[in-house]
C-alpha cells in the first residue's frame, strides 16, 4: 500500500502491480518524474505469516519506505514523513480485523531518506 502524506490516508496497491507504476498512474506522471514528484507517497509493505505455502490470516510485519520507487527511480522521503507513515500503518494494523503475530517486525528503511 501507499501512505499519502498530504491526505493522511492509504492507497491500496494491487498485489501484482509495482508501487512505482501505481503511483505514476495515480499522480498522472511518467516514471522518470517520480523522483521529483513522489516524495510524499510512502510505500508500506505488509507481510503475512504463511503456513504450508499459503497466506495465513496473521500480519507478521511492516516495511516502510522501500519499493521500486526508491530502488529504481530514486524517490526519497523526509524522515518525518517516513515516521508518520509508519505510525499510521501501525494504527491501521492494530485497529484492523487481521490479528498481529506475536513475532511482529516493523522496519523503516531510512537509507532512502533525504
Amino acid at each position: 500500500m501507499i501512505y499519502n502524506v498530504w491526505s493522511d490516508d492509504f492507497l491500496f496497491v494491487p498485489e501484482d502491480e509495482r508501487h512505482a507504476d501505481f503511483v505514476s498512474d495515480f499522480l498522472d506522471i511518467s516514471l522518470e518524474e517520480l523522483s521529483e514528484c513522489a516524495g510524499s507517497m510512502i510505500p508500506v509493505n505488509v507481510f503475512f505469516n504463511s503456513m504450508n505455502g499459503k497466506k495465513c490470516d496473521e500480519i507478521s510485519g511492516l516495511l516502510v519506505g522501500f519499493s521500486s520507487m526508491e530502488t529504481g527511480y530514486g524517490v526519497r522521503h523526509r524522515e518525518y514523513d517516513l515516521q508518520k507513515a509508519n505510525n499510521a500503518a501501525i494504527r491501521l494494523v492494530d485497529g484492523g480485523e487481521i490479528p498481529v503475530a506475536k513475532n511482529f517486525r516493523n522496519e523503516i528503511k531510512k537509507n532512502y531518506e533525504f
